[in-house]
C-alpha cells in the first residue's frame, strides 16, 4: 500500500529505526489501532498506526505496544531507556 511504501522510505532512507520491530522483530498482529464500531479490539484485528522512531537503538531497552490500556480507538506505546551513567544524586 502507499502509506507501507511512504514508512518503509522514512526506515530506509531517514536513517530512523521503528523501536517495537527492533525489539520484536518476528511479533505478528501488533496493532494500536482498531475499528471501534465493529469490535475488531476484541478480535484483534487492527492496524499498528502509532509508532515511536529513533535514530539510534543501543540507548534503549524494551519498547511494548500496551494493548490492555482502553478508552481509545488507539493504545499507548512505550520504550524505556536502558541504563546510562550518571552523577550520583547531590554531586556537581
Amino acid at each position: 500500500s502507499p502509506s507501507r511504501a511512504w514508512m518503509r522510505g522514512l526506515l530506509d532512507r531517514g536513517g530512523m529505526f521503528d523501536l517495537y520491530r527492533h525489539f520484536h522483530p518476528t511479533e505478528r498482529a501488533a496493532y494500536t489501532h482498531w475499528n471501534q464500531k465493529s469490535g475488531a479490539r476484541e478480535a484483534n484485528v487492527g492496524a499498528r498506526l502509532d509508532y515511536i522512531l529513533v535514530s539510534d537503538t543501543t540507548i534503549w531497552k524494551d519498547c511494548e505496544i500496551l494493548t490492555d490500556v482502553g478508552g481509545s480507538d488507539h493504545c499507548p506505546v512505550t520504550a524505556v531507556l536502558g541504563a546510562f551513567s550518571a552523577r550520583p544524586a547531590g554531586q556537581l
